[in-house]
């Protein structure tokens, strides 16, 4: 009954074997009352051959988890994509990635199932994740004709809730951009480009604006989500 309701506007679904234990944990809905020291956040970030989700593909996927306020690097992942002409040479340095190392990665289908069994009982986090979220759902859509279940958190939206008052929405051009957020608030930028330094760039970020925001009286799952 429950996938069914997932699929019965999609004539052309095709689940992997993999998809049910992703769904079994979103047959319960979020909480809104539980402590956000309680959930558990994944932290991730895409490298991708462009900036159309519709066209470009998947070349990297950086994740890390965030639980009871700690980064916890012994539970991340890293996922490079075998995909054909993503770019050339140089495009690819920008994310510090050699093409023999995409000819080494795991299939789309395969990193899909990797990231999405990690994350399957997490709330994702990402910086403009709107754009992560989209090439995501292209994926699952071009595979599986699926769609992704996880709630999402914008860490630009919510530094951009912690330093400016209600009501106000005229930021500078790239005031929110992540280097310009990481400057203000002394995070290194190591490993920048590449979808697990981003991550746990990311993921440092999410930690002092909620510490910042959990000051302000904001305790609560549904303080941070609609769920």
């Amino acid at each position: 009954m429950f996938l069914n309701k997932i699929f019965k506007k999609n004539k052309e679904i095709n689940p992997p074997d993999w998809w049910e234990t992703y769904t079994d944990f979103f047959k319960v809905k979020w909480d809104r009352s539980v402590p956000v020291e309680r959930v558990r956040f994944i932290v991730f970030d895409t490298e991708t051959s462009g900036l159309d989700y519709k066209k470009d593909r998947i070349i990297q996927i950086g994740a890390v988890e965030v639980e009871n306020f700690q980064i916890n690097l012994g539970n991340s992942l890293e996922l490079l994509v075998n995909q054909d002409q993503v770019g050339t040479a140089s495009e690819l340095a920008v994310h510090g990635i050699r093409q023999t190392r995409i000819a080494a990665g795991f299939s789309e289908e395969e990193a899909l199932k990797k990231f999405f069994l990690f994350a399957q009982n997490a709330i994702l986090i990402g910086h403009h994740v709107a754009f992560d979220i989209a090439i995501l759902n292209q994926a699952l859509q071009n595979h599986f004709g699926l769609k992704m279940l996880n709630k999402s958190i914008d860490t630009a939206q919510l530094t951009q809730r912690l330093e400016q008052p209600v009501g106000y929405h005229h930021p500078k051009p790239g005031e929110f951009a992540l280097d310009s957020i990481c400057k203000r608030y002394g995070i290194p930028l190591h490993d920048r480009h590449t979808a697990a330094g981003d991550a746990f760039i990311t993921a440092q970020l999410f930690m002092k604006v909620l510490a910042r925001l959990k000051k302000k009286g904001n305790h609560r799952l549904g303080d941070f989500i609609k769920v």
